[in-house]
Protein backbone atom coordinates (compact mmCIF):
# COMPACT_ATOMS: atom_id res chain seq x y z
CA UNK A 1 0.00 0.00 0.00
CA UNK A 2 2.98 2.38 1.26
CA UNK A 3 4.46 1.82 -2.77
CA UNK A 4 1.08 2.94 -4.29
CA UNK A 5 0.84 6.10 -2.38
CA UNK A 6 4.65 6.97 -3.35
CA UNK A 7 3.57 6.22 -6.99
CA UNK A 8 0.33 8.43 -6.92
CA UNK A 9 1.60 11.55 -6.62
CA UNK A 10 4.13 10.52 -9.75
CA UNK A 11 1.33 9.27 -12.51
CA UNK A 12 -0.98 12.58 -11.09
CA UNK A 13 1.70 14.77 -12.00
CA UNK A 14 2.12 13.03 -15.26
CA UNK A 15 -1.71 13.09 -16.22
CA UNK A 16 -1.68 16.48 -15.30
CA UNK A 17 1.15 17.95 -17.27
CA UNK A 18 -0.32 16.04 -20.22
CA UNK A 19 -3.44 17.44 -19.98
CA UNK A 20 -2.51 20.71 -19.72
CA UNK A 21 -0.18 20.23 -22.61
CA UNK A 22 -3.32 18.37 -24.75
CA UNK A 23 -5.48 21.61 -23.71
CA UNK A 24 -2.49 23.96 -24.93
CA UNK A 25 -1.85 21.87 -28.14
CA UNK A 26 -5.70 22.24 -28.99
CA UNK A 27 -5.74 25.93 -28.29
CA UNK A 28 -2.93 26.58 -30.53
CA UNK A 29 -4.84 24.41 -33.13
CA UNK A 30 -7.81 26.60 -33.29
CA UNK A 31 -6.10 29.86 -33.72
CA UNK A 32 -4.32 28.63 -36.49
CA UNK A 33 -7.56 28.84 -38.41
CA UNK A 34 -7.65 32.59 -37.87
CA UNK A 35 -5.73 34.64 -40.19
CA UNK A 36 -2.41 35.64 -39.13
CA UNK A 37 0.69 37.59 -39.68
CA UNK A 38 4.28 36.65 -39.74
CA UNK A 39 6.57 37.94 -37.17
CA UNK A 40 8.71 40.45 -38.28
CA UNK A 41 11.90 41.35 -37.14
CA UNK A 42 13.01 38.07 -35.76
CA UNK A 43 14.52 34.89 -36.91
CA UNK A 44 12.64 32.54 -37.89
CA UNK A 45 13.22 28.46 -37.86
CA UNK A 46 10.47 27.21 -39.45
CA UNK A 47 11.27 26.44 -43.42
CA UNK A 48 14.03 23.43 -42.85
CA UNK A 49 13.68 20.71 -45.51
CA UNK A 50 13.71 17.95 -42.93
CA UNK A 51 10.29 19.38 -41.09
CA UNK A 52 9.06 20.10 -44.79
CA UNK A 53 9.62 16.84 -45.85
CA UNK A 54 8.13 15.15 -42.12
CA UNK A 55 4.60 17.39 -43.15
CA UNK A 56 4.41 15.79 -46.69
CA UNK A 57 5.22 12.14 -44.90
CA UNK A 58 2.13 12.84 -42.32
CA UNK A 59 0.14 13.98 -44.82
CA UNK A 60 0.65 10.50 -46.78
CA UNK A 61 0.52 8.63 -44.39
CA UNK A 62 -2.83 9.74 -43.42
CA UNK A 63 -4.10 9.82 -47.30
CA UNK A 64 -2.66 6.66 -47.94
CA UNK A 65 -1.09 4.61 -45.44
CA UNK A 66 -3.96 5.01 -42.83
CA UNK A 67 -6.89 4.20 -45.66
CA UNK A 68 -4.75 1.00 -46.46
CA UNK A 69 -4.92 -0.55 -42.73
CA UNK A 70 -8.59 0.12 -42.85
CA UNK A 71 -8.66 -2.08 -45.93
CA UNK A 72 -6.57 -4.53 -44.46
CA UNK A 73 -8.99 -4.14 -41.40
CA UNK A 74 -11.91 -4.86 -43.38
CA UNK A 75 -10.57 -8.38 -44.81
CA UNK A 76 -8.04 -10.16 -43.18
CA UNK A 77 -10.32 -12.67 -41.33
CA UNK A 78 -7.72 -11.94 -38.10
CA UNK A 79 -7.92 -8.53 -38.09
CA UNK A 80 -12.06 -8.44 -38.76
CA UNK A 81 -12.85 -9.84 -35.12
CA UNK A 82 -11.18 -6.73 -34.09
CA UNK A 83 -12.07 -4.17 -37.19
CA UNK A 84 -14.42 -1.15 -34.70
CA UNK A 85 -11.54 -0.77 -32.40
CA UNK A 86 -8.66 -0.71 -35.29
CA UNK A 87 -10.49 1.64 -36.62
CA UNK A 88 -11.06 3.66 -33.69
CA UNK A 89 -7.46 3.39 -32.73
CA UNK A 90 -6.31 4.38 -36.21
CA UNK A 91 -8.91 7.29 -36.50
CA UNK A 92 -7.81 8.68 -33.04
CA UNK A 93 -4.06 8.84 -34.20
CA UNK A 94 -4.90 10.22 -37.43
CA UNK A 95 -6.55 13.03 -36.11
CA UNK A 96 -4.48 13.45 -32.92
CA UNK A 97 -1.16 13.89 -35.38
CA UNK A 98 -2.57 15.92 -37.60
CA UNK A 99 -4.23 18.45 -34.79
CA UNK A 100 -0.79 18.23 -32.86
CA UNK A 101 1.49 18.82 -36.07
CA UNK A 102 -0.92 21.58 -37.50
CA UNK A 103 -0.79 23.67 -33.99
CA UNK A 104 2.83 22.60 -33.68
CA UNK A 105 3.71 24.27 -37.44
CA UNK A 106 1.24 27.31 -36.68
CA UNK A 107 3.16 28.35 -33.33
CA UNK A 108 7.05 27.81 -34.89
CA UNK A 109 5.41 29.92 -37.90
CA UNK A 110 4.55 32.44 -35.22
CA UNK A 111 7.46 33.41 -33.40
CA UNK A 112 11.00 33.61 -33.93
CA UNK A 113 14.43 34.44 -32.22
CA UNK A 114 15.19 38.22 -31.36
CA UNK A 115 18.00 40.04 -30.14
CA UNK A 116 16.55 42.77 -27.73
CA UNK A 117 18.77 45.15 -26.25
CA UNK A 118 19.89 42.90 -23.23
CA UNK A 119 20.24 39.46 -25.15
CA UNK A 120 18.66 36.52 -26.94
CA UNK A 121 14.83 36.04 -27.12
CA UNK A 122 15.16 32.44 -28.60
CA UNK A 123 11.14 30.92 -29.06
CA UNK A 124 10.59 27.79 -30.58
CA UNK A 125 6.58 27.89 -31.04
CA UNK A 126 5.34 26.29 -27.85
CA UNK A 127 8.27 23.76 -27.42
CA UNK A 128 10.80 25.98 -25.59
CA UNK A 129 11.50 29.36 -25.08
CA UNK A 130 14.15 31.24 -22.57
CA UNK A 131 16.60 34.61 -22.37
CA UNK A 132 20.46 34.85 -23.67
CA UNK A 133 22.15 37.90 -21.26
CA UNK A 134 24.55 39.14 -23.81
CA UNK A 135 26.99 38.93 -21.20
CA UNK A 136 26.36 35.04 -21.02
CA UNK A 137 27.21 34.57 -24.48
CA UNK A 138 30.53 33.17 -25.44
CA UNK A 139 30.59 32.21 -28.24
CA UNK A 140 28.83 31.52 -31.76
CA UNK A 141 29.86 29.71 -34.51
CA UNK A 142 28.09 28.44 -37.76
CA UNK A 143 27.46 24.54 -38.17
CA UNK A 144 27.69 22.21 -41.95
CA UNK A 145 24.55 21.29 -42.64
CA UNK A 146 24.51 17.39 -41.05
CA UNK A 147 27.40 18.30 -38.95
CA UNK A 148 25.91 18.31 -36.09
CA UNK A 149 25.64 14.86 -34.39
CA UNK A 150 29.49 14.10 -34.92
CA UNK A 151 29.84 17.65 -32.96
CA UNK A 152 27.84 17.42 -30.66
CA UNK A 153 29.11 14.10 -28.78
CA UNK A 154 32.41 15.44 -27.82
CA UNK A 155 30.53 18.52 -26.42
CA UNK A 156 28.37 16.05 -24.15
CA UNK A 157 31.38 13.58 -23.68
CA UNK A 158 33.65 16.26 -22.15
CA UNK A 159 30.17 16.83 -19.85
CA UNK A 160 28.89 20.11 -21.19
CA UNK A 161 24.97 20.00 -21.67
CA UNK A 162 24.07 20.61 -24.86
CA UNK A 163 20.54 21.31 -25.67
CA UNK A 164 18.57 21.17 -28.99
CA UNK A 165 16.38 24.14 -30.53
CA UNK A 166 15.37 22.59 -33.67
CA UNK A 167 11.74 21.70 -35.18
CA UNK A 168 13.23 18.98 -36.73
CA UNK A 169 16.37 19.76 -38.77
CA UNK A 170 19.65 19.83 -37.49
CA UNK A 171 21.07 22.97 -35.84
CA UNK A 172 22.85 24.94 -38.37
CA UNK A 173 23.94 27.53 -35.58
CA UNK A 174 25.63 26.37 -31.99
CA UNK A 175 25.83 29.18 -29.44
CA UNK A 176 28.10 28.71 -26.30
CA UNK A 177 26.53 29.97 -23.09
CA UNK A 178 28.17 30.62 -19.32
CA UNK A 179 27.24 27.19 -16.96
CA UNK A 180 24.18 28.08 -15.47
CA UNK A 181 23.24 31.27 -16.90
CA UNK A 182 20.65 30.44 -19.08
CA UNK A 183 17.57 28.81 -18.86
CA UNK A 184 15.34 27.01 -21.27
CA UNK A 185 11.79 26.61 -20.62
CA UNK A 186 10.41 23.35 -22.12
CA UNK A 187 6.68 22.21 -22.42
CA UNK A 188 6.30 20.32 -20.43
CA UNK A 189 7.63 22.29 -17.68
CA UNK A 190 10.67 21.29 -17.47
CA UNK A 191 14.02 23.64 -17.54
CA UNK A 192 17.12 23.30 -19.29
CA UNK A 193 20.41 24.96 -18.29
CA UNK A 194 22.59 24.20 -21.63
CA UNK A 195 26.31 25.03 -21.72
CA UNK A 196 25.73 24.91 -25.51
CA UNK A 197 22.68 25.47 -27.56
CA UNK A 198 21.96 24.03 -31.06
CA UNK A 199 19.97 26.18 -32.91
CA UNK A 200 17.90 25.85 -36.56
CA UNK A 201 17.39 29.12 -38.08
CA UNK A 202 16.07 29.57 -42.31
CA UNK A 203 19.28 32.42 -41.99
CA UNK A 204 21.74 30.90 -40.29
CA UNK A 205 24.29 33.56 -41.35
CA UNK A 206 22.38 36.44 -40.85
CA UNK A 207 21.81 35.65 -37.28
CA UNK A 208 25.34 35.06 -36.77
CA UNK A 209 26.23 38.20 -38.44
CA UNK A 210 23.82 40.53 -36.64
CA UNK A 211 24.96 38.71 -32.99
CA UNK A 212 28.35 39.14 -33.47
CA UNK A 213 27.99 42.69 -34.39
CA UNK A 214 26.49 43.74 -31.22
CA UNK A 215 29.81 42.74 -29.43
CA UNK A 216 32.92 40.71 -30.10
CA UNK A 217 32.83 37.12 -29.56
CA UNK A 218 35.03 34.09 -30.53
CA UNK A 219 34.27 31.65 -33.22
CA UNK A 220 35.76 28.43 -31.69
CA UNK A 221 33.59 25.75 -29.86
CA UNK A 222 36.23 23.26 -29.14
CA UNK A 223 35.00 20.82 -26.50
CA UNK A 224 36.43 22.13 -23.19
CA UNK A 225 34.96 21.05 -19.22
CA UNK A 226 32.29 23.16 -18.52
CA UNK A 227 33.81 24.07 -14.95
CA UNK A 228 36.85 25.97 -16.60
Amino acid sequence: MQHKRRELPIKLDLFVTLTRAAGRIFSVFLKSWQKHQPPQGGFTSGDGPEYQAFAYVLWFSVLVEIPFMFFLANIVPTLADHRVLIESGLAFLSISALIAFRADRYAIAQTSHSITSDGLHLVLGMRMEGRVPFNAIHSIERIPYGAWRSLSRPWQSSGLVVAKMSPLDKPNVALRVAPGAVELHKMNGSTLYPDIIGLYLDDGDAFIREVRARFSLSTSLEPQSNRT
